[in-house]
């Protein structure tokens, strides 16, 4: 059954159970089945049912021998005391034609009531979705499983996971943090990688968005998409929340606690939240998705995600520092806020205990009460505090990211002229390095093969194209010299014609040397356009009239790349003062586009300022 039932965990101080709930074929009812985590066990439960084989007996209600706690033996230890089920379960399934058995004859819930066979139903196989996350987890908590030899060495699993066991046993105990990180996995460090590969880009992007069934993209077909699939990590970008419920058997149950993250696991971080207080802090309970609210806690954490996209493999470091420290301090502090509430709660009931004795029970009730409403506000101080703190270093660090993080390029501040450098009078230089593309990623989508499409396949982009024919020199004579005093007379058509003709030539002082590639940042791509006109019109109809020409309108385009910003404010000065002459001479300019006709020198300077760019 695809998308038709339900599979829960249900844990208390003492034991952990996985519940299996679907309903039957006459919508009244329901059939279900649960099993118990061993102790020392981790179960996953990855969108899809892992419960196996049950025994009848299960089915029946039966118990009658105690529980064994310390090993996990369904041999040594009652039946009920690992598996409950529903008693319609068989009849159910029989009567719908479902019923598979395991070994011994033993009634195989998954089997039954899972996934059919993904050829049989024309269904996508979603052992890249499911299985493949409880295969990663198994091998998070004891990596000897993925060993070869192994029962988990290959990661690929049938639909039904069925080469893969129930639960496993750790390999050393788990920590809170060892619990954050697999929540917050993305494949790291294996083949599965979601970092690396085309998919992720050129900077490791490890998002892999949900397919479309009406795709902007017509030739994309939903039978295209049901052949095609990427890993889903267990971290994912459309999480909504996530949760880590804390039931401690060493503890009052008034530290019944939770971790809750809001966003996907891999882009925030975790708050803690006491049952008993009854709330959550308002930045985790108010805001929607329609719109961007920096006082939500949801919302922090999905623009740095967002953004991190960019440049995920570097990025990844900066948010995981953020959260560690912050993390660490909230994890830090909770030991000392915990025991205050304790001690709260204990003088609370020694008090009651006399003020009932000497008061009545109503009265201790009371005391304890007034110690409950003194934790809650002990508890909540202490969450709302951990909220604000990672709401502001989230909202600096989206700030932070944007800055140093942007067009390609990543700013730093290590001072010198090259950034590597120790800095010019004792001050940081804003060093942009330009990150460019891997090579792999590079070879992958073709930037060394021509693009040119009358090119042959294969043809290599960095090949010259052949230079055109230039046509030999005119026969014509040269005309005599030009007298110094006389203005020069020569059109532009007989300059285009005659390569020998003289004419007036400017100093190459008053022209830019042909710049040459540097890594100096000041003079990258900078350019600036200057556009004067004494009858200029915003319209595409030419102007009409004649006569003396209007006053000049000047307009300044200055420019450059990210790496020019020191520059922004010399381009804001010259187009100033480019105002102000364009003002004060304006009905002497002349627009360069006539003039070009009539002044060879004018020409030549055209010339020479298209040689020199």
């Amino acid at each position: 059954v695809f998308e038709n039932g339900e599979a829960l965990s249900v844990t208390d101080k003492n034991e952990a159970w996985i519940f299996h709930i679907i309903p039957d074929d006459t919508a009244r009812s329901a059939v279900w089945a649960a099993q118990r985590v061993p102790e020392g066990h981790v179960a996953v439960v990855a969108n899809m049912f892992i419960i196996g084989e049950i025994p009848d007996e299960a089915m029946s209600g039966l118990a009658t021998a105690p529980r064994d706690h310390i090993f996990f033996d369904h041999t040594q230890s009652n039946i009920t005391d690992v598996f409950r089920a529903s008693s319609n379960m068989r009849e159910v399934a029989d009567r719908a034609g479902l019923t598979a058995e395991g070994r011994n004859g033993m009634f195989h819930f998954l089997k039954t009531f899972g996934q059919r066979e993904p050829a049989s139903i024309g269904h996508a196989d979603l052992t890249h979705y499911a299985t493949l996350r409880v295969w990663r987890v198994f091998t998070i908590v004891d990596p000897s499983l993925a060993e070869e030899g192994r029962y988990l060495h290959q990661p690929r699993s049938d639909y039904l996971g069925e080469s893969q066991p129930f639960s496993v046993p750790v390999a050393d105990q788990l920590t809170m943090a060892d619990i954050f990180n697999i929540n917050r996995d993305l494949f790291d460090g294996t083949a599965f990688d979601l970092r690396f590969g085309l998919a992720a880009g050129p900077w490791g992007d490890p998002n892999r968005f949900d397919v479309c069934h009406d795709c902007p993209d017509p030739t994309l077909t939903e039978e295209d998409v049901a052949h095609g699939a990427f890993p889903r990590p267990i971290s994912m970008f459309r999480t909504s929340y996530s949760q880590i419920t804390v039931s401690r058997a060493a503890e009052p149950d008034f530290l019944a606690m939770a971790w809750v993250g809001q966003y996907a696991p891999h882009a925030g971080a975790y708050v803690p939240i006491y049952v008993i207080t009854g709330e959550v802090p308002k930045p985790m309970a108010t805001g929607h998705l329609f719109r961007y609210d920096p006082e939500v806690l949801y919302w922090c954490f999905a623009v740095v995600g967002n953004w991190a996209r960019l440049m995920y493999i570097f990025i990844e470091k900066e948010i995981r520092d953020t959260r560690k420290g912050i993390e660490y301090g909230v994890r830090a502090r909770q030991g000392g806020m915990e025991e205050a509430v304790k001690q709260i709660m204990h003088q609370a009931d020694e008090g009651a205990y006399y003020v009932g004795k000497y008061a009545g029970p109503e009265h201790a009730a009371k005391v304890v009460q007034r110690a409950v409403r003194e934790s809650v506000m002990v508890f909540s101080e202490y969450t709302d505090s951990c909220v604000d703190e990672y709401m502001t270093a989230w909202v600096k660090l989206y700030a932070y990211l944007i800055a140093k993080y942007h067009d390609g390029m990543v700013m730093h501040t290590t001072g010198g002229t090259d950034g590597k450098g120790g800095g010019v009078d004792g001050k940081g230089t804003i060093w942009m390095q330009k990150m460019f593309y891997p090579k792999k990623w590079l070879t992958a989508v073709g930037w060394f093969n021509s693009f040119w499409p009358d090119d042959p396949p294969g043809t290599p982009a960095g090949i010259p194209f052949p230079a055109p024919t230039i046509p030999p020199p005119s026969d014509n004579p040269t005309p005599a010299p030009v007298a110094e005093s006389e203005a020069p007379t020569v059109s532009e058509e007989t300059v285009a014609e005659n390569t020998d003709t003289p004419v007036t030539q400017f100093p190459d002082e008053d022209f830019p040397t042909p710049r040459e590639d540097t890594d100096d940042d000041s003079t990258q791509d900078y350019v600036q356009v200057v556009y004067s006109a004494s009858d200029y019109t915003d319209t595409a109809e030419p102007s009409e009239g004649g006569g003396a020409p209007q006053e000049a309108t000047t307009f300044v385009s200055g420019g450059g790349d990210s790496t020019s910003f020191p520059l922004v404010a010399i381009s804001a000065l010259w187009a100033m003062i480019g105002a102000l002459v364009g003002f004060a001479f304006g009905r002497r300019s002349k627009i360069a586009t006539s003039r070009a006709g009539q002044d060879p020198a004018w020409t030549r300077a055209m010339d020479q300022s298209e040689r020199y760019g």
